[in-house]
This record gives C-alpha cells, sequence and structure tokens, in this order.
C-alpha cells in the first residue's frame, strides 16, 4: 500500500517511464483519467517484461514455421533456382538455430527464472531482437533476386508463403509493436517492388502486396493494444484479489477461535506426515500405516505395484517442474481408474502402490484390474507447450502373510515384468525369489570377476563374403564364476546394466581386447570389434577413455571397431550418444550398428550417426526363406543408399553363406567360419566348418 502522496507520486513517475520504455502512454489505456493516482496505482510496472514473456512462448512455434515455409520454398524453387536456393536454406537453418538458442537462453532466464547457458542476457535479447530483422531481410532478399528467375507456380508459391508469414505474424508478433511492423514490411514490400522489374511490370500483384502490409501492419498495431490493455487488465485485477484475500484473510483471523486452530493444525500435520505432497495421494509412511491396520483386522489384501515406464527422460528432458506435474496427472488418472475400496499411494519417484483392502478375486481379476491401470496411461500429457507420453510395468502379488510381504512381492513381480519388456503385467510366483536370489549372486559376483580374473574374452572370425579372408574379430565377453558356474553372457551382461557394472567390464574388455590385439602381432586380424553398451556411451568422458587406451596400447583407431544396438536412437540421450559416436568416428575408429532389423531404426537415424556398417540380427539368417531374404535385401539397399557396409551374424551353413553373398552382403560371421575361442591368433585364418 502507498502511504503518502510522495510516495504514490514517485512511483506514478517511475512507473510513466517504464510505459514509455515499453512504447504505449497510460493514457492511450485509461482516457480520461489516466493522469489520477488510483489509475497510476493499477499501471503493471513489469509490461516489457510480460510482452517479452509472451513473444518468447510464441518464438519456438514461429521459429518451426518459418523454417519450415524456407524449406517449402527451397523444395518448390530448386528447379527455377538451382543450388543457389539450397544455399540460402543453409543460411536460414544457421540463422534458426542461433535464433532458437537466443529464445532458449531468454526463456530460460524470463520464463522460468533460471540462468542462462552460455548466453549473457543481453546477448540474448541482442540476438532475439536482431533476428526479427535478419531473417524478413533474408527472405527479402531472396524475393528480390528470385523473381525475375521464378517461374509462375514458383512465383505464386513465394506469394502465399509470404502472404500467410505476414499473415501469422499479425497475431503471433503482437506483443512486439516495432519489431512486428519492421517483419512485414520487409518481408512484403520489397519483392512486392521487384515485381515491378519484370517484363511486363506486375502492377496489381505490387499493388496487392503492399496493401497487403500495411494492412497487416495495421491489424497488428491493433492486436499490440489488445494485448497491452489485457495484460494491465490482468495486472489490475490480480491486485483487486490481492487486496480481497488479504482482507478476507484478516476478517478470518480476527473471528477464528484459537482453540479450533490448534485442532486443525493438530489434523493438518497428521494428514500432511501420511500424504504425499506434490500428488495428494498416500506417502510411503501412510502405505505402511495402511497395511498395519489391515494386518491388525486381519482382512484380505492384494497390492498392485505400478512402475511408470519412459519418466527418467521426460524429467531430464524437460525439467523437474514438468516431471512433478506428470507425475500429479498420473496420481489423478490411476485414482480414477482405482476400485473403491482400494487405496493409492506414491511409494517413491515414479513408483506407485495400489492397496487393495477386502479383496478375494483371482489373479485373473487382478490382472485386469492392472490393465485398467495401465491403460488409464496410454493417453498423452500435455505439459505446457510439451505433450508426453509413458507407460506403466505393473507386478501385483496377493495372499501373504503380511502386507509388508506383499509390497515386497509385488515389487519383485514389477521388476520380473520390466526384465521382460516394459508395459508387462506380471503377478508373484514363488520362483520369482529364486530369480531375485540370483540376481544378487550375479551381482555380487561381478563386484570382484575381473580381481578374480574369472572374466575372458572369446574371438569370433568376421570375414569377406567373397574371398572368406578375415577382416575382423569380434571380442565376446565369457564369465565362469567360482560360485556360479559358467554364467551365460545374456543373462550377466543384462543384469550388469541394470546395476550399472557395466561400466567396468566395459573398460575392461576395451583394454583386454587391445593388449590381445597387441600380443597376436602379425597374426592379429586387420581389426578387433568390441560391443559397447548405451550405458557407456552416456556417461561423461566415455570418448577420452577409448582414445587413452588406444594411445596407452599404441594401436591406430582404424583398427578398433565399436558395435553399438539400436538403443543409440532412442530418447533424448541420442544427443549425448551422437556427440560421443561423431568424436570417435573422426578419430577414425569404426562403428558397426549392431542386430539390425530387430529394433527400431529410422532412416534418419541412419543418416545422422557416423556408421561404417549394420549387421543384420542373426534371427534373419537362421531361416532365410522368401520374407527373410527380402529383409536382408532391404537392407542391404538401404546400406548402400547410405554407404554402408552389411555384416551378416549367425551363418551357420555353407548354403546361407552363398546366398547371403549373392543379396549383396559383405562380410559374414557364425560358426560356420568359425566358433568365438579365446586368443586372437586362432582366428586369423578360419577354415569353414
Amino acid at each position: 500500500m502507498i502511504d503518502t502522496a510522495d510516495q504514490k507520486m514517485r512511483l506514478a513517475t517511475s512507473e510513466r517511464g517504464v510505459w514509455k520504455d515499453a512504447g504505449a502512454e497510460p493514457d492511450s489505456l485509461f482516457s480520461p483519467n489516466a493522469d489520477s493516482e488510483v489509475d497510476l496505482l493499477f499501471l503493471p510496472p513489469n509490461l516489457d517484461v510480460e510482452l517479452l514473456r509472451h513473444a518468447l512462448l510464441n518464438q519456438r512455434p514461429l521459429l518451426v514455421v518459418n523454417f519450415l515455409a524456407a524449406s517449402g520454398f527451397a523444395f518448390l524453387a530448386y528447379a527455377d533456382l538451382g543450388a543457389a536456393v539450397l544455399g540460402w536454406l543453409a543460411l536460414m537453418a544457421v540463422l534458426t538455430c542461433v535464433r532458437w538458442a537466443a529464445a532458449r537462453a531468454l526463456h530460460r532466464a524470463i520464463v522460468r527464472g533460471q540462468p542462462t547457458a552460455g548466453w549473457s542476457d543481453a546477448a540474448a535479447r541482442r540476438v532475439f531482437q536482431a533476428g526479427y530483422f535478419v531473417s524478413p531481410m533474408a527472405w527479402a532478399a531472396m524475393a528480390v533476386w528470385a523473381i525475375p528467375f521464378l517461374k509462375p507456380f514458383g512465383l505464386i508459391a513465394l506469394i502465399v508463403i509470404l502472404a500467410a508469414l505476414v499473415g501469422g505474424g499479425t497475431g503471433v508478433l503482437a506483443p512486439l509493436r516495432h519489431l512486428g511492423q519492421v517483419n512485414m514490411f520487409l518481408l512484403l514490400v520489397p519483392g512486392s517492388f521487384r515485381l515491378l522489374s519484370l517484363d511486363p511490370p506486375q502492377w496489381t500483384l505490387a499493388a496487392l502486396g503492399v496493401i497487403f502490409a500495411g494492412v497487416a501492419m495495421i491489424s497488428h498495431r491493433f492486436n499490440n493494444d489488445l494485448l497491452r490493455r489485457a495484460l494491465t487488465l490482468k495486472h489490475r485485477n490480480d491486485i483487486l484479489l490481492e487486496r480481497l484475500s488479504d482482507a478476507n484473510a484478516a476478517i478470518l483471523k480476527a473471528n477464528a477461535d484459537l482453540e479450533s486452530k490448534v485442532e486443525a493444525r493438530t489434523v493438518q500435520l497428521r494428514e500432511i506426515s501420511v500424504r504425499d505432497m506434490l500428488t495428494g495421494q498416500l506417502n510411503r509412511r501412510g502405505l505402511v500405516e495402511l497395511l498395519r491396520r489391515v494386518d491388525s483386522e486381519n482382512t484380505a489384501l492384494a497390492v498392485l505395484f505400478i512402475d511408470l515406464d519412459g519418466f527418467k527422460q521426460i524429467n531430464d528432458g524437460l525439467g523437474h517442474e514438468a516431471g512433478d506435474a506428470v507425475l500429479v496427472a498420473v496420481a489423478k488418472r490411476l485414482a480414477g481408474a482405482a476400485p473403491d475400496d482400494a487405496h493409492l499411494g506414491r511409494w517413491g519417484g515414479d513408483e506407485f502402490v495400489l492397496v487393495w483392502s477386502g479383496f478375494s478375486g483371482s489373479d485373473e481379476e487382478l490382472r485386469r484390474h492392472g490393465e485398467r491401470l495401465r491403460d488409464c496411461l496410454a493417453s498423452p500429457i500435455d505439459v505446457g507447450l510439451e505433450r508426453v507420453q509413458l507407460g506403466a510395468t505393473i507386478g501385483y502379488a496377493h495372499g501373504a502373510s503380511t502386507g509388508a510381504a506383499l509390497i515386497a512381492a509385488a515389487d519383485m513381480a514389477t521388476a520380473d515384468a520390466k526384465r521382460k519388456g516394459r508395459g508387462q503385467i506380471v503377478g508373484f510366483e514363488p520362483g520369482l525369489m529364486r530369480v531375485q536370489q540370483r540376481r544378487l549372486q550375479i551381482v555380487g559376483g561381478l563386484r570382484t570377476a575381473m580381481e578374480e580374473q574369472s572374466v575372458w574374452l572369446a574371438y569370433q572370425p568376421i570375414v569377406d563374403a567373397r574371398s572368406h579372408a578375415v577382416l575382423s574379430a569380434e571380442a565376446l565377453m565369457r564369465w565362469t564364476s567360482p560360485r556360479l558356474g559358467a554364467v551365460p553372457p545374456d543373462e550377466f551382461i543384462a543384469i550388469a546394466e541394470d546395476s550399472d557394472r557395466i561400466r567396468q567390464l566395459g573398460d575392461w574388455a576395451l583394454r583386454r581386447a587391445l593388449a590381445d590385439f597387441v600380443a597376436a602381432g602379425s597374426a592379429a586380424p586387420p581389426q578387433v570389434s568390441i560391443n559397447v553398451s548405451i550405458r557407456q556411451l552416456v556417461w561423461d568422458g566415455y570418448d577420452v577413455a577409448v582414445m587413452q587406451a588406444l594411445e596407452d596400447y599404441r594401436v591406430p583407431p582404424s583398427r578398433l571397431t565399436l558395435e553399438v544396438t539400436e538403443s543409440v536412437f532412442e530418447g533424448r540421450s541420442s544427443q549425448r550418444t551422437l556427440s560421443v559416436l561423431r568424436t570417435l568416428a573422426e578419430l577414425g575408429v569404426h562403428i558397426h550398428l549392431d542386430d539390425f532389423g530387430a529394433g527400431y531404426s529410422s532412416l534418419g537415424s541412419l543418416q545422422s550417426f557416423p556408421l561404417h556398417a549394420i549387421k543384420i540380427d542373426r534371427s534373419f539368417i537362421l531361416k532365410l526363406d522368401f520374407e527373410a531374404r527380402s529383409v536382408v535385401e532391404a537392407a542391404v539397399l538401404i546400406a548402400r543408399g547410405h554407404r554402408l557396409h552389411v555384416v551378416a551374424e549367425g551363418v551357420e551353413t555353407a548354403e546361407q553363406a552363398r546366398i547371403l553373398h549373392e543379396l549383396g552382403v559383405d562380410a559374414l560371421q557364425g560358426y560356420y567360419f568359425g566358433r568365438p575361442q579365446p586368443g586372437l591368433s586362432g582366428v586369423a585364418h578360419p577354415r569353414p566348418q
């Protein structure tokens, strides 16, 4: 509140300055009483910041549309303008990226209130503002240059695109009064005058372009005024609501009884202690107390343990604020899909538990309810301007002696479901206890496996499909535990990835393979190949570790091949893995894509990642029927289109080798040419079985 006339006058003077900087005077909004002290007190002190906030919210869609428009024009006009339009499109792409980065930095600073990453606030503002000059100037330059060379279809396309950009800008650029006006002027007016230079001059089109630009600029000015008025009215309403709220709170405080306040506060504290503050559902403590109460009543009970799929990527990619909003939406959906006599709680992180007291049904009934819970999460969730999708893996259990035992059993069933694949619904079985014990034994054994020297590498040759000369040898990890015996690699490597032991195993395998390669000397194959997990690639410093190992063993980078799976294309971690693989590929290391065809590769991914070859999954080689041959032929065509070599793994017969060679496969690997064996010397001259 303003207590003195001097304070009111200072506030009015300062806020007039803010309005002047923002490009509008108060009397344009509150005539005829704009000079009154009451109205001046209601003027928003940060109108320029609010306008910038609205402009930033529109910036990313605007950049996307602008680049799509440029791409569309380049595609349509390529036949008329040739390679020059591609250079212009590349310039627009660079400009779009720079503007996107500046807008992102300002968005973090203005909208989210976070420090800008890699930008100063002043630099980001300058680039943000300059973008509204440079981008339309680029369009204008292209229009002025290209109009004489464009055929009628290309000319019409250019006019339509520019008109559409200007028309859309009347609303999207409403927060930017002067920049928006300049933007629209540059987009249409230079090109319109350029139409007059044609033979014959296009007077009608030129006049229409200038008129449309003028109308759009007037409409933009009108929209800008409307936005300013709306922000001012919102500020006034916020102040009024705040004053009403303060007055109401004061009345309630004066009339409240002290004893009832204490009692209400006690109940509130009790509720807070058993409720999750984010979702409003029971927290872990509340669930434990509920289970104890049900145990004391000797009531039949069932538990469904719900683990969200894909939440970590959302939390890491969009931030914890967006992650919290997703958890709130998930809790609301799960609560709506739960049975009436069930209690939902958040166990922690992205895990929820449904406690169903009085349950006397069957496993099939529990599974149906699990499917209902999973299906309620299938539709996308809107978080701000983003739309995200996630799923759920669910384990269930019933009939245990205590609620705590049920929670443990359902958790164990969920872990088993996750091993089988996302989105699974699995009930607890006594055998899962043995599986869990086995996993714990493997995790414990892996901690000392390298010190005990119980892990070792076997090598399998990869040969030229035509001459059968050895091209490389793939290093395959084997483990013979002193306590567990021989553990299959499919089992212990998957567990190593889940327990993060894969990093140590991967580093050991890389150095062991390089050491064996050096020890083999002239008997070594031309290259040695190592499998790399996605867990290794996303760790900071993996590329440095590879370069250091190559330097330590004095092995040229071109003699090393890293085999990655299609999981490197998945989710937001793909940018991290792409950077690491590019660094290593530029050094000379070969990158092969393993198990091609069994996952979710896309042509865009093959083009963006620095690959040298693809390895067709063995499942297509084993049968080589008509459908499998079609897949191999398609893989070869795709590889040729991306200048990649093709390797087929799982070759076990001479007939398979012959067919694959005829289909265009470059290299072969499998038992027909040699089984995995210790040491590299023995794979240099394989003999077909």
